[in-house]
């Protein structure tokens, strides 16, 4: 499916991996008249700092790249080499098919406006005793990791939220749900282009 035009969103993939297993996560964020290098950067190094999702995902995470790909139709991708960034917590990672479900709210209903990052490498110390759940703890340390992450976008206003490509919408995000229960990459480990 080719990728939709909607005016100042960028799809943004940040690849990594784990153990040599390849993993990403593709989030869509909104950027009003800017170009796809100055929202890949800033997009990274939120993502990759010290208090974003990078901060909480076990040190043998291995970023590779990222790519910021503006949704108008004509312009290129801006690649970053993320070679230098690797998970910052100590501690080895969950099963490489296990994974952080966070739902991604919008507060307007149906499918085409809600999201989920599928998150790989949280650190398996973070799991309760059943290992199917996070500990209360966790939830909320990645809750604040989340809530981290929007406020550094803000600064350089920037807003993530939920594209549908089948409606060539965008819905900025309102609030982040970090779910208890474990989930699974379902087939995620790749980004596609």
């Amino acid at each position: 499916m080719p990728l939709p035009v909607i005016t100042d969103v960028y799809r943004c993939a940040i690849e990594y991996s784990i153990g040599g297993a390849p993993c990403a996560n593709v989030i869509h964020v909104h950027k009003s008249v800017s170009d796809a290098s100055t929202v890949g950067n800033d997009v990274f190094t939120a993502w990759t700092g010290t208090s974003g999702p990078a901060n909480r995902q076990s040190n043998i995470v291995a970023y590779v790249r990222g790519v910021c790909t503006p949704l108008d139709g004509v312009s290129s991708p801006f690649i970053q080499d993320l070679s230098s960034h690797a998970g910052i917590h100590a501690g080895g990672p969950v099963a490489v098919q296990a994974c952080l479900l966070t739902t991604v709210e919008t507060g307007t209903r149906g499918r085409s406006n809600r999201g989920r990052i599928y998150l790989a490498g949280a650190i398996a110390s973070d799991l309760d005793s059943s290992a199917a759940f996070w500990t209360p703890a966790a939830v909320t340390s990645w809750q604040a990791v989340w809530s981290n992450f929007i406020t550094a976008l803000g600064t350089s206003s920037i807003t993530l939220g939920v594209a549908s490509y089948k409606n060539s919408t965008f819905v900025n995000q309102t609030s982040m749900r970090v779910n208890a229960y474990l989930g699974t990459q379902r087939g995620r480990a790749e980004s596609l282009e």
